[in-house]
């Protein structure tokens, strides 16, 4: 509670930075005339049989699933501790959300090169990610890392060395010979051990001790790349061939 306003200001801050993959509706008109307005309807549709879908059966507690309940859920996990979704995020995705720190103009372009739906989209994805936990996002996660790649492109591949090197550290922070259930029943206190075995890499389930502990796991990160961004030693200075085509190739005779 103490770090309330520093977690309110984080969050605000990174509102702020997602409004930027918002696209530029200067011109209403002309994005209104490239909506198909045909697919509304079925769109519509499956938002409702799914809504209704998870109420009858989904959840024993169908209040618990609103649209409401999920944005102040949101609100709450954003500010549980300071940046805790940040953290949360990196420590369950690994290293691409921290090299975009150094591509994040590039990927707001990439994005907005392939028109309003996808900046929406991600402008949406954007306030989901207010929340910590970061499994719910893990649907959108492929659609990310591509996009992530593509706006790394213009700042060049990573040094062969830094790539072996994130490799490696992702396998060992993965912690694939951890075992969640070593310790037998989980109990019923999950800010503690042995429940937090499972639950140090979701946010909302946190406890402060882990929270820490993942903090400064994210700071040494963050730190280890932007020396190595300073000193040059991050991005190989080799010309690379744009892998994704942005237009339509001309069809053969």
């Amino acid at each position: 509670k103490k770090a309330l306003f520093l977690s309110f200001l984080i969050a605000l801050g990174y509102c702020y930075q997602i409004g930027a993959f918002m696209p530029d509706f200067k011109n209403i008109r002309d994005a209104v005339s490239k909506v198909k307005w045909i697919y509304l309807a079925p769109i519509v549709l499956i938002i409702l049989l799914v809504k209704y879908l998870t109420s009858h059966y989904a959840s024993p507690q169908p209040e618990q699933m609103s649209g409401g309940r999920y944005i102040i859920n949101i609100i709450k996990q954003s500010v549980a501790n300071p940046g805790v979704f940040l953290v949360s995020h990196i420590i369950y995705i690994g290293w691409l959300p921290l090299l975009l720190v150094f591509a994040g103009k590039e990927m707001v372009k990439v994005i907005r090169n392939y028109g309003y739906g996808l900046a929406i989209l991600f402008a949406g994805v954007g306030f989901m990610s207010l929340g910590s936990e970061s499994r719910q996002l893990i649907n959108f996660y492929p659609l990310f890392g591509v996009l992530a790649l593509v706006a790394l492109q213009s700042k060049q591949m990573l040094k062969p060395w830094v790539l072996v090197v994130l490799g490696l550290s992702s396998l060992i922070l993965s912690r694939f010979w951890y075992t969640i259930n070593g310790a037998g029943d989980i109990g019923k206190n999950l800010l503690q051990f042995p429940a937090q075995r499972y639950f140090q890499v979701f946010g909302p389930w946190m406890s402060n001790e882990t929270f820490m502990t993942n903090f400064v796991i994210c700071i040494m990160a963050f730190g280890s790349l932007f020396l190595l961004n300073k000193t040059g030693q991050l991005f190989d200075p080799v010309e690379l061939k744009i892998v994704l085509q942005t237009k339509a190739s001309k069809k053969r005779k």
